[in-house]
């Protein structure tokens, strides 16, 4: 993170005598001072932000750790980075706690990362054979051919039951492999060894253009690999093939052969090893780390029904404002469940259930609802062709507009929209009508002209007090309409 190789790490590092912890001894050393200063301000804050906070301005702060763990690991490393930040993640949003918490709570999980190779990539990698099932690459290595598969720690077995179930036997000593436990014991050596020959065949057909095997000896094997070992199989068959050693330069002694297409697997060129530039040899362009644009934010839904005027706001309600306030709510709430005169006795039904406020009469409530309802001028929005609680989305210039309207009457070229109001305050015609109301139907005008272009649009408000219905006119509307309406 800080950019140390392990000799300036064992340069400053070094304590002598000294029984004092590696952080206390690096913050008395002042020529290193600048170097361990993000350190330094790792630890401050630490006690200050939440886990994943922390670790993303490590990584992507100005000390740039993501970009470092890229250049000197690969960008394989990105990989359990990013599950590390996820993990943080889900630790604040179902656990929550510092620093201290999270590993502890980390510690105690069993997570494990499977990466998926990039075909073509330019990496070694690093598996094992039973990994390796299904896969190729150009070059192969099998680095680990002298093993010996008579040596394993683990030797059990299992008993054949009735019933063809199988019981786990403990590793039997060889003075106790006698009769059916010797045959056990026996049969278990052979699938192994089989197995074994097995896997050397899916090691080798891994191998698209070159295969290269090898290994190493202890010192107890004298220079000699094991009789069953995978070398030993793998040198008798180069053997057959009219293999014989020769001397390389590298290796000492090496045994080659050429497949059928005459391709051999003498370097051509030399192959010696060439340092690649460090990342950091190259200037990158200043767009790579500046900062990002601030994004756009797009505009707020806005919803006409809630539009608010300071200039006409409610006096402090008193019981008989809130006794009428909830009678509104029952009426409005009667107007979306009743269309026409059958639904009036499953609307008393209804009324009877839910009214618990003896100060409210069912009746009178059922009485001014028939009143709208049966009026013939109105008929039309509680017909069969009407719709009730309309969902409304549009976006009118830059204004999005979101809301639900009360009735809907779509008919050719006209569409006809209407809103309940219930308080007490009737006007007399348009010019009464306050501003906030003024305000909302604008808006719902201007929606509906977007989404039926060429139709007119017809805004009306139901004074269900009255009841009275108040049509307004484009020229009361015009002046309300959002910007770029038409």
């Amino acid at each position: 993170i800080i950019g140390w190789t392990q000799e300036r790490l064992l340069e400053f590092g070094y304590r002598g005598n000294r029984r004092i912890s590696l952080w206390q001894h690096l913050r008395e050393q002042e020529a290193i001072a600048a170097d361990i200063a993000p350190l330094r301000e790792i630890l401050g804050a630490a006690d200050y932000v939440t886990v994943y906070d922390f670790l993303e301005d490590i990584l992507s702060g100005p000390i740039g750790a993501r970009r470092k763990f890229a250049a000197r690991l690969g960008t394989e490393a990105l990989v359990p980075i990013e599950e590390m930040l996820n993990t943080a993640l889900q630790f604040q949003q179902q656990q929550g706690g510092g620093l201290q918490s999270f590993l502890g709570w980390f510690d105690r999980g069993d997570i494990e990362i499977k990466r998926e190779g990039v075909g073509g990539a330019n990496e070694v990698r690093v598996m094992t054979v039973h990994g390796a099932k299904g896969l190729q690459a150009p070059v192969v290595i099998l680095a680990d051919t002298t093993s010996d598969p008579g040596k394993k720690p683990d030797r059990s077995a299992e008993l054949l039951m009735d019933e063809g179930k199988r019981t786990p036997l403990l590793p039997i000593r060889s003075s106790e492999q006698s009769g059916r436990l010797a045959e056990i014991v026996e049969m278990q050596k052979i699938r192994e060894m089989q197995e074994h020959r097995r896997l050397l065949y899916v090691a080798m057909t891994r191998a698209e253009e070159r295969l290269i095997m090898g290994g190493s000896l202890g010192v107890s094997r004298k220079g000699e690999a094991p009789a069953d070992s995978w070398y030993t199989a793998l040198e008798r068959g180069m053997m057959a093939l009219g293999c014989v050693w020769e001397a390389d330069a590298r290796w000492g002694q090496v045994m080659r052969h050429a497949g059928a297409d005459g391709v051999t697997g003498k370097p051509g060129v030399d192959i010696a090893p060439t340092i690649a530039k460090s990342p950091t040899d190259t200037q990158p362009p200043a767009w790579l780390f500046a900062e990002a644009p601030e994004e756009s934010r797009p505009p707020r839904p806005l919803v006409p029904s809630r539009l608010e005027d300071d200039d006409y706001g409610d006096a402090p309600a008193s019981l008989a404002m809130r006794v009428a306030a909830e009678r509104g709510k029952l009426l409005h709430a009667l107007f979306e469940r009743v269309t026409d005169a059958g639904s009036l006795a499953a609307a008393r039904n209804w009324l009877n259930a839910t009214v618990r406020d003896p100060a409210i009469n069912t009746e009178q409530l059922l009485e001014a609802a028939t009143a709208v309802i049966s009026n013939p001028e109105w008929a039309a929005f509680f017909g069969p062709d009407a719709r009730a609680e309309v969902p409304l989305a549009a976006v009118v210039g830059d204004t999005v507009i979101t809301g639900r309207i009360d009735r809907l009457v779509i008919e050719p070229g006209l569409v006809r929209v209407i809103d309940f109001k219930t308080g007490r305050s009737v006007p007399d015609d348009e010019n009464g009508v306050i501003v906030p109301y003024l305000r909302q139907m604008a808006h719902y005008v201007a929606a509906l002209e977007t989404i039926f272009p060429g139709s007119t649009v017809e805004a009306s408000l139901l004074f269900t007090h009255a009841p009275t219905l108040v049509t307004l006119s484009d020229a009361i509307l015009a002046p309300y309409k959002p910007a770029s309406a038409p």
